[in-house]
């Protein structure tokens, strides 16, 4: 049972639900957060972004935590600091 939930909702940290999303575009931020928590179960969402239009994914970050109430954390690939949104 353990296998089947790890494989449908990516991972669990700390007793939480956590999908993984490597993107290398902001278009589809917002879909694929609301797949993770309404679709796959998710409790948290985090995203892996490229350095590129850093103003476009903070944007988007933004709608997913103020319009939908969806939050998670996310980094920018090759930087260490991992944020919350």
């Amino acid at each position: 049972i353990v296998e089947g939930l790890l494989l449908k909702y990516g991972v669990i940290i700390n007793g939480k639900k956590v999908d993984f999303k490597s993107l290398s575009s902001a278009n589809n931020i917002v879909r694929h957060a609301k797949e993770a928590i309404r679709k796959q179960g998710a409790d948290f969402v985090y995203f892996e972004f490229y350095n590129n239009n850093k103003h476009l994914y903070l944007k988007e970050l933004n709608v997913l935590s103020s319009k939908y109430n969806i939050h998670g954390k996310y980094y920018f690939k090759g930087e260490e600091e991992i944020l919350e949104f």
